[in-house]
């Protein structure tokens, strides 16, 4: 879906380097980006603009920023005015369809290669030699640590109990490249595809009071910002929806009243659960005391629910040979979630926003500077307070 957009009117622009600005854990980040006929890298940039017009319909600008006017032009175009800038692309006039990416644990030497956006076999195969450790040679493959698993390379893999409870608490990637639950062998999240797409780092953490009983401080929201690097991200779906995984795995399902009831919750199937809700877990503080809330939870309300997945080696909490696992989505849901106060939970999504949500082929075989921006969220499963579960970690097979 090739997108051609038009600037009509910039109030600001802004050029960003997406692949020359300053990093200090990586020196390298010139090495990355689009290339030109010379082999050359560019400088791709974004602009902020207000109002856009685009030679088809592009939902993601629409739900991008807050939308002031939408006008349809004579000739059937959309012109979109918003309220706050938005970012959009701005393709160099030379750039070929290659871009230079960095690879780690799949391209030997440094670690960098060069691929078409459009090709999606290549890409696919980065992604299987990631996971398979090809520039290693090591025998080893990279499982997931779940959530509930704090233990090292020569043990996460091995059976795990915590109280009453024991699981083999981790994932494994079977042949097609889907995750997959060792403790019941379910296929969690299912491989669709691979992109190009950019690391992003947390930039902000914002503070903020939480109201109660007692008056405390709370983290309340993550700023994210890109990272400057190109990498390989792959594609998958889930294959639960969040109620599935909620009475599945959390030990929970809903009544159809005011709350959840619990009906034997595991700390290893938690993991599994939050590893398809995503609950951002606040840490609120008072009086030295820290509790935790699940203030967002993603709604998957049907199953084939993608997002894009990165290994994130510059988060790996000191292990040399892990990587952070990352995931970048399209989410444009408003959810009411349970409380004891109300019984009206419930998501909400716009037909046209959908496709964005669940349909890859929106993304595959696209420029990164298009796609990117499409997916509007982003989860650091190994952020803290989740510092210490959910790395890729070398280990066995299955």
């Amino acid at each position: 879906m090739r997108k051609f957009i038009y600037l009509l009117f910039i109030i600001t622009v802004i050029a960003v380097a997406m692949v020359s600005c300053a990093d200090n854990m990586d020196n390298n980040l010139s090495r990355t980006g689009l290339i030109d006929q010379n082999g050359n890298i560019l400088t791709n940039t974004l602009v902020y603009t207000n109002i856009i017009q685009t030679t088809n319909t592009i939902e993601v600008w629409m739900t991008n920023g807050g939308i002031h006017m939408i006008t349809t032009n004579a000739d059937g175009s959309i012109k979109i005015e918003y309220v706050t800038n938005v970012l959009a692309p701005n393709i160099p006039d030379k750039a070929t369809d290659y871009y230079k990416i960095r690879v780690p644990f799949a391209v030997s030497g440094d670690g960098y290669t060069t691929v078409s956006y459009k090709d999606t076999n290549k890409l696919k195969q980065l992604w299987f030699d990631q996971i398979n450790r090809k520039a290693k040679n090591d025998g080893k493959v990279f499982a997931i640590r779940n959530k509930a698993n704090n233990r090292d390379f020569n043990n996460f893999q091995n059976k795990h109990t915590h109280d009453k409870y024991s699981a083999e608490d981790y994932y494994y990637f079977n042949n097609n490249g889907d995750i997959v639950w060792k403790e019941d062998n379910t296929i969690i999240k299912k491989f669709v595809g691979a992109i190009i797409t950019g690391y992003r780092d947390i930039a902000e953490r914002r503070f903020g009071h939480w109201e109660g009983r007692h008056r405390a401080h709370a983290i309340i929201e993550y700023k994210w910002k890109q990272k400057g690097i190109y990498t390989v991200g792959a594609i998958y779906a889930n294959t639960l929806t969040t109620d599935e995984a909620r009475e599945l795995y959390f030990g929970r399902q809903k009544t159809g009243g005011i709350r959840d009831f619990e009906i034997g919750e595991t700390p290893f199937g938690d993991g599994v659960y939050d590893f398809v809700a995503y609950r951002y877990r606040n840490e609120t503080f008072n009086n030295g005391v820290v509790y935790a809330a699940n203030l967002f939870e993603r709604q998957y309300i049907e199953p084939g629910f993608i997002e894009v997945f990165v290994m994130y080696d510059y988060d790996n909490m000191g292990y040399s040979e892990a990587a952070g696992l990352h995931s970048y989505y399209a989410y444009y849901g408003i959810y009411d979630y349970y409380t004891e106060y109300k019984n009206h939970p419930g998501i909400y999504f716009t037909p046209q926003n959908m496709p964005y949500m669940t349909n890859q082929n929106i993304y595959l075989a696209e420029r990164p500077e298009y796609t990117i921006p499409l997916l509007t969220h982003s989860a650091a499963f190994t952020d803290n307070p989740r510092g210490w579960c959910y790395l890729f970690m070398p280990g066995h097979k299955n």
